[in-house]
């Protein structure tokens, strides 16, 4: 038997399914439709990398993340972004 999700895994999932549902074709969002497409990749990408890069024991980090993640949201429901852009940088060398 799985085990169930705990209280912030539940709310990463409720972000997402609230941002696909912001953005799928035909939705309420006021942002143009080929905008509403690129924006859902590149959320789909973040979430992906995220997943990835970070443990599940970084509770601040994601945390944080979450509540970045709302209040972009909120942003993009309201309409006052038209397009998200992703910055890439090398991994950091330690020394």
């Amino acid at each position: 038997m799985s085990r169930p999700y705990s209280q912030l895994q539940r709310q990463v999932l409720k972000l997402y399914k609230d941002y696909m549902t912001a953005l799928r074709p035909g939705s309420k969002t006021k942002i143009g439709e080929s905008s509403k497409s690129q924006i859902r990749q590149v959320v789909r990408d973040e979430f992906r990398k995220n997943a990835v890069v970070l443990k599940k024991t970084h509770f601040v980090r994601i945390e944080t993340l979450v509540r970045q993640g709302r209040r972009l949201l909120e942003d993009l429901e309201a309409g006052r972004i038209a397009s998200i852009t992703t910055v890439s940088f090398p991994p950091h060398k330690q020394d």
